[in-house]
């Protein structure tokens, strides 16, 4: 009489089987199962399925983006965290970066959510050529990597024909406008007023 002929059985198989057992003995228990626990914004909560915990997500967001509509601070606030942005992050690239790039990023600001053309962006930079500003640019992009910066975080650029003349349009992030914006740069515009300030007091003074 030959030996009995052993089934190998794998690792996942028997992994499976135990867990379908554990869950089986936990619901004739009436144990409770929480299967998904998440923070969101520093509060902690529960979900017994995925599509319970996406569902929750999904109203938290809601209601951020309503808050967002009446209350500019916060969605200044929100703008900035999904961009990824923080004042220690924007100054590390602002005093990590060469003149030329930091006369490109005052360009940028300078337009505001307005696209500004590449040759009219090589004429503020005092640029000869759309050639020159490629190696700004290209110069701008191996910096901001240095720093962990990724260039779409800061500007995108739009390609597109007109004719037979390859046009480039740059915008500049919303995130990396809002982040300026609340660290006062550039400083040029205080500068400016603050020169005309004096200078009207002193025509006051005079009359």
């Amino acid at each position: 009489m030959s030996a009995p002929q052993l089934t190998e059985i794998s690792t996942e198989k028997r992994l499976d089987s135990t867990l379908r057992y554990l869950y089986g003995r936990l619901i004739a228990s009436e144990a409770l199962l929480l299967a998904i626990r998440f923070t969101y914004r520093g509060q902690r909560y529960e979900a017994d399925t995925p599509e319970e915990a996406k569902g929750l997500v999904d109203l938290l967001e809601t209601a951020e983006k309503e808050r967002a509509k009446s209350d500019p601070d916060f969605a200044r606030k929100l703008l900035l965290e999904k961009a990824g942005w923080t004042s220690d992050k924007f100054w590390g690239l602002v005093n990590g970066i060469g003149e030329m790039q930091i006369k490109l990023l005052e360009a940028f600001l300078a337009s505001g959510q307005y696209p500004v053309f590449a040759d009219r962006l090589a004429a503020t930079l005092g640029l000869k050529s759309q050639v020159s500003l490629a190696g700004v640019l290209s110069g701008f992009s191996k910096q901001a990597k240095r720093l962990g910066v990724r260039t779409t975080d800061v500007f995108t650029v739009n390609t597109y024909w007109k004719g037979k003349k390859k046009e480039r349009a740059f915008i500049v992030s919303d995130g990396f406008l809002e982040v300026a914006k609340a660290n006062c740069w550039p400083f040029t515009p205080l500068l400016k007023a603050g020169k005309e300030q004096h200078a009207a007091s002193t025509m006051d003074t005079r009359k």
